[in-house]
């Protein structure tokens, strides 16, 4: 009987016994293994896999001689099986999760498809031009028919658990922010130790986003990391096992699904990207607003100042509805000569893996890009540092530059100087280009020349001269919220119960300074009483 001729089962319509069944997966977890004897049945190796479908899983274990399965987490693999046998002993119960150091499934199933070619036994990836292709949804149908637990945050897991210590049918679901190094260092075997080598993936969750956690990814699954996209890719991992109370590593019960398609991962990406929204606006929607608005249409008709302490308190009365208004305010910081320096005077966001990209130039290129397709850049909004009013003020500053994050008379980061008498917030402000060029006298384009034409010391010395003209001068503003799609204050505290109401729905908006003008170059009547 060829292949070809083998029934497809589900794999819990697979009972224990002789059969020539053909099953397809996805791969949730893999381990290697060398027998005692290395001449055990002619095999030098085994790998172990966990392998899913909607109705339920199963452990293959591959023998090998010299050809070795390079296979990683999230594989669809379809195998062709002779046998089929029980994990567990007669009269015996399965393990318990955590208490084995083996990788178990209620059924399981042999193959060696280097010497038992003969039989049938092959194993295929799930590639193009494979006659195992599997439909689609079988992604999104094994992860939403698996027996997840509950699922609990990264906050609450370190909190309450001890070192060395497995999680039983608890879940978490956190969205990766960095791929540390592979490192083989420790050969001891103790439960806190790695099998290495090993890699850390650092992950953060609705819990702390600011505060990622190292989930340790052992041999063999450490393979599974390269195709990990930081902040794009969403990890579930059940029973994660706490090491050292200060970091997580799966374990042989965990099954690690990439990208799950699940309501509460679209719940935390969309979270995610409202506190971390792009580091820019692209062209079109650049365009798009410069096309709409523009501050002299707004003061050609009747308009009266607002204060940004009223700006604010209107978009947190109301953050779903887009607003704009027109305030007078001063400009505190800028940061010119201090981007320059640091080569992040251009900046957007990659379109392919959502990491943001700076340089001092209006094109740039991805390393994910194997096209090596090139970026419209767009000059870096955190030019303005800082401006207030006598109400509040709003200041832009990444704590990650250190004390060289802005440029200021007074050579004071500006979370130093207290310039303004109420802080609004210190999320990211954007700015289309026509009010760059308004406030900075130049346009976008000027300064890219300027930074690849002139020497380092000539732009510093040209940035210089723009910063002290600006820093403390009155400027009008033409303020634009986008508007936040978390209006209701039930659904913000759902999401995340720590964190203020107000601060969440600034974040989750976007304001930008749709267009600007010197002080003495627009005269707006004040209506203020």
């Amino acid at each position: 009987m060829s292949l070809s001729q083998y029934p497809r089962f589900k794999i819990s319509q697979l009972k224990p016994g002789p059969v020539q069944a053909c099953f397809s997966g996805l791969v949730l977890n893999l381990q290697y293994h060398v027998p005692e004897s290395p001449t055990l049945t002619g095999a030098k190796a085994c790998v172990k896999l966990i392998l899913r479908d909607e109705t339920d899983e199963i452990l293959v274990n591959v023998w090998y001689l010299d050809a070795r399965y390079k296979m990683t987490l999230g594989n669809i693999v379809t195998i062709w099986a002779t046998h089929v046998c029980s994990s567990s002993k007669r009269g015996q119960a399965p393990p318990q999760p955590g208490s084995s150091r083996d990788l178990s499934a209620s059924i399981s199933t042999s193959l060696f498809p280097e010497r038992n070619v003969g039989c049938g036994l092959r194993i295929f990836r799930n590639e193009p031009g494979c006659p195992s292709l599997i439909r689609h949804d079988m992604l999104r149908n094994v992860v939403t028919q698996a027996e997840l637990g509950a699922v609990t945050s990264l906050e609450s897991l370190m909190a309450s658990n001890s070192n060395r210590q497995y999680q039983h049918n608890v879940s978490i679901v956190v969205y990766v922010v960095g791929i540390g190094k592979c490192v083989s260092g420790s050969t001891t075997s103790t439960d806190t130790s790695h099998k290495f080598p090993a890699i850390a993936v650092m992950v953060v969750d609705q819990s702390n986003p600011h505060a990622p956690v190292k989930v340790i990814f052992e041999n063999p699954i450490h393979e599974s990391v390269a195709p990990l996209k930081p902040r794009h890719t969403i990890l579930l991992v059940t029973n994660p096992r706490v090491v050292g109370g200060q970091m997580l590593a799966t374990s042989y019960s965990s099954r690690i699904f990439l990208d799950p398609e699940i309501s509460v991962a679209g719940e935390l990406r969309r979270f995610l990207r409202q506190m971390a929204p792009p580091c820019n606006m692209t062209m079109q929607e650049n365009a798009d607003l410069e096309e709409e608005y523009g501050l002299d249409d707004r003061v050609s008709r009747p308009q009266h100042l607002t204060t940004l302490q009223e700006f604010r308190s209107t978009i947190l009365r109301d953050p779903g509805t887009p607003y704009q208004v027109v305030v007078r305010v001063t400009i505190t910081s800028i940061c010119l000569a201090s981007l320059f320096k640091q080569e992040r005077l251009f900046c957007m966001t990659c379109p392919s893996c959502s990491r943001d990209r700076y340089c001092n130039q209006a094109v740039d290129w991805c390393d994910c890009d194997v096209d090596a397709r090139s970026i419209d850049m767009r000059l870096n909004p955190h030019v303005l540092g800082g401006f207030s009013d006598e109400t509040a003020g709003f200041l832009q500053y990444s704590p990650g530059w250190g004390d060289e994050g802005s440029a200021t008379r007074d050579g004071r980061t500006p979370q130093k100087q207290h310039l303004v008498p109420r802080d609004a917030g210190t999320f990211p402000i954007f700015l289309t280009d026509r009010a760059l060029s308004s406030l900075l006298g130049v346009r976008p384009l000027e300064i890219e020349t300027l930074a690849i034409l002139e020497t380092e010391q000539e732009c510093l010395a040209t940035f210089d001269a723009v910063e002290k003209d600006l820093i403390e001068s009155p400027v009008i503003l033409l303020l634009g919220w986008t508007g936040s799609d978390l209006a209701q204050p039930s659904e913000v505290h759902r999401l995340d119960s720590s964190t203020p109401e107000d601060q969440h729905d600034l974040r989750n908006g976007r304001l930008t300074i749709l267009d600007a003008a010197a002080d003495i170059a627009i005269m707006v009547p004040d209506q203020r009483t």
